[in-house]
């Protein structure tokens, strides 16, 4: 714990992924203090066609709450 779940537009490349969860690691491990075993992070790909149904199911219920809120509005 904690687990990190990253929802983006498909198409990017592995190495890309990969370099976000190097810096999404190392950032949790100085900033939260965890270990490196502690941490895990996913990756879903998501159609662009079909971010507005996700946008609705998970991120518009808890727009409140979020930390970092987009910059847009579907």
């Amino acid at each position: 714990m904690p687990h990190i779940k990253v929802s983006l537009y498909a198409g990017k490349s592995d190495a890309q992924k990969q370099a976000l969860t190097d810096a999404i690691v190392k950032n949790v491990m100085e900033i939260m203090g965890n270990s490196e075993g502690s941490i895990s992070v996913g990756f879903e790909d998501v159609q662009p066609e079909d971010w507005k149904a996700k946008y609705d199911a998970e991120i518009k219920p808890v727009l409140a709450s979020l930390t970092k809120k987009p910059g847009y509005k579907l």
